[in-house]
């Protein structure tokens, strides 16, 4: 069989038994028929996961990245399961900001309740007790393994936090941030190896606009320090964009993907997105 043959028979295997009707097995009895299969219908439905998809935004020097060494988390946004939130860094931010709505297209709702905190101590607590009083089953980040999980996992222990003892996420020898309780996907590596998308559309600004279709906020860099003190309000759309463009990525394309994969390959799905 021919690997383009093969493929398709994946898909339409896929297809017709991950989405399709659920069968059990009826096993034999001594005077019985032989085994026989069962239709399901209890078993349509696909279980629903809690996913906690989130970013963060950070201060920075002119004309340099940020590194948590260094610099300050001032805002986390992030959704559960289509409900929004956002964490202010007050100690960045000029005043406080008020629940707000966030949608850029009807079938992509945010709804954002915000969280002015006094500081960044504060702010990171309060993430992390969300995540821990939430106990979602799976975490959603865009290019978190080598940027968000690091550099809060750095501003935590800056004020003598662990964040493996807070919420159990750790580095692996792979560089990989994973949790035994709680799955942590990737987007970035998804659109890497699985979207097709050329190498200079890997941004998640490109990404949303090729498979979300629609124009996210973007604002420079550069200007993102100056938005914190003179228009605040700009600058948390700005972040909460990043937050709804990352979970509705996630659960458009990658879900359903990953965990297809993961009936016929024997891994975790952490590592069915990253391996290959």
């Amino acid at each position: 069989m021919s690997l383009e043959l093969h493929q398709r028979y994946e898909i339409v295997f896929l297809a017709k038994n991950i989405y399709g009707p659920k069968y059990g097995v009826r096993g034999q009895s001594k005077s019985g028929p032989q085994n026989q299969l069962v239709l399901k219908p209890d078993l349509i439905e696909q279980p629903e996961p809690i996913v906690f998809a989130f970013d963060i935004e950070c201060t920075k020097m002119p004309l340099k990245f940020s590194t948590a060494a260094s610099e300050q988390i001032m805002m986390i946004s992030y959704m559960i399961d289509t409900q929004g939130y956002l964490i202010i860094n007050r100690e960045i931010i000029s005043q406080d900001i008020d629940d707000f709505e966030y949608t850029p297209k009807k079938e992509y709702p945010g709804h954002f309740h915000v969280f002015n905190e006094s500081n960044e101590f504060e702010l990171l607590k309060r993430f992390f007790n969300h995540i821990i009083n939430v106990k979602p089953h799976i975490l959603v980040t865009y290019n978190g393994d080598s940027f968000d999980m690091p550099f809060v996992e750095q501003r935590a222990q800056f004020y003598g936090l662990n964040m493996f003892n807070e919420i159990g996420f750790r580095k692996d020898s792979q560089d990989c941030y994973l949790s035994r309780p709680c799955i942590h996907m990737d987007c970035i590596k998804w659109v890497k190896r699985d979207s097709y998308l050329p190498v200079e559309s890997h941004g998640l600004k490109a990404v949303t606009k090729a498979k979300l279709r629609y124009n996210p906020i973007e604002i420079d860099p550069e200007d993102m320090c100056r938005l914190a003190v003179e228009q605040p309000q700009t600058l948390s759309n700005y972040s909460v964009s990043d937050a709804v463009a990352t979970y509705y990525l996630y659960m458009k394309y990658v879900h359903t993907f990953i965990f297809a994969l993961g009936t016929i390959i024997p891994m975790r799905p952490d590592e069915v997105l990253r391996k290959g």
